[in-house]
């Protein structure tokens, strides 16, 4: 299970997103990845938040 309030999970979950649907030769299931990666950037920003600002690698 993943913590909500770690953000590295969600990090490394949006870069296999954007990955997957680079490498999809249908453009479906590539937009369906690419909506999931959005999904986690936001997971991001909001744990970015709850961090005080502080930076986040990416």
């Amino acid at each position: 299970m993943s913590d909500d309030n770690d953000p590295e999970f969600y990090i490394n979950r949006e870069k296999q997103e954007r990955k997957l649907a680079d490498t999809s030769t249908d453009r479906a299931v590539a937009a369906i990845h690419r909506e999931l990666a959005d999904r986690y950037a936001e997971k991001v920003a909001e744990t970015h938040k709850g961090n005080g600002g502080a930076p986040l690698a990416r």
